[in-house]
């Protein structure tokens, strides 16, 4: 009897015939106590540890990475539900909820929501606001809808920020000469409109003055010539001399009085100094 009791206190010694009621708790920081063996400290860790927000957020930014390498748009999408689950987590530390906005943000740009992209990009910069990648990360997202100027602040503070010799560097230049040369075309693009303007008000000013000058009355096209003839507005000549749509209209005669009609004659360019005959 005594040597079946010893026989069964040895198996309670190895961890897989150990009574779960009998097993003491020991923490990951606690030392492991000298009557315990380390197979019994591992299996104690097993029963009773619990994953911290932390390494429950690398788990899924883990699972997220080896869908987004994947690179499907299925697996994207799947890749940003994982980056969601871990900021939905509670008592994330900044650092690491800036991580996972880091890596949606990089889903994101992969599916082409840019937007997306930058919303997450800069709640990245706003939680770890040492992280050059995520700066490069939302100047690349705003190059992509057109907000250059944002893009190129973005960027630029990133550069000063980073540390020397940050891999992140070179890529937020190229970033910050996208959007001075798209801001610099914009710009052209703005001021050539402007100038277009301005040469069309001058026109218009001059034009008025000189037929001011002249006693000339200019009235507007009638909508059934505009239906028969493109009509052009009055021109002022490299001579000065004007010309300028012209309208004729005259009675004819196709038998009796009582057949009269409205004739009309349009000319599109009449030189003021020309003579009708």
């Amino acid at each position: 009897m005594e040597e079946q009791n010893a026989i069964e206190e040895s198996w309670e010694d190895l961890p897989l015939f150990a009574d779960e009621g009998n097993l003491k708790k020991v923490a990951k920081d606690e030392q492991v106590p000298e009557d315990m063996s380390d197979s019994f400290a591992m299996l104690s860790h097993l029963v009773y540890d619990e994953d911290t927000p932390a390494e429950v957020s690398d788990q899924l930014r883990e699972k997220g990475n080896s869908q987004f390498k994947i690179g499907t748009k299925y697996s994207l999408k799947r890749a940003v539900e994982h980056y969601t689950k871990a900021l939905e987590l509670d008592d994330l530390e900044p650092e690491v909820k800036s991580l996972a906005y880091l890596n949606r943000a990089a889903a994101e740009m992969k599916l082409e929501n840019f937007g997306k992209a930058l919303a997450d990009a800069k709640m990245a910069i706003s939680l770890d606001s040492s992280n050059g990648k995520a700066y490069w990360r939302a100047a690349k997202a705003a190059n992509s809808v057109g907000r250059w100027q944002e893009a190129r602040d973005l960027a630029s503070s990133g550069i000063i920020l980073a540390r020397e010799g940050s891999a992140s560097i070179p890529l937020l230049k190229s970033e910050v000469e996208v959007a001075k040369k798209n801001l610099a075309r914009d710009l052209e693009k703005v001021a050539a409109v402007q100038k277009k303007e301005e040469e069309k008000d001058n026109r218009v000013k001059q034009l008025s003055k000189i037929l001011v000058e002249r006693g000339l009355q200019i009235g507007p096209p009638l909508f059934s010539q505009q239906l028969k003839y493109s009509t052009q507005e009055p021109k002022i000549n490299s001579d000065g001399s004007l010309s300028y749509p012209v309208l004729i209209v005259y009675p004819s005669y196709s038998g009796g009085d009582s057949d009269q009609v409205v004739q009309s004659d349009f000319i599109e360019d009449f030189h003021e100094m020309q003579a009708l005959r």
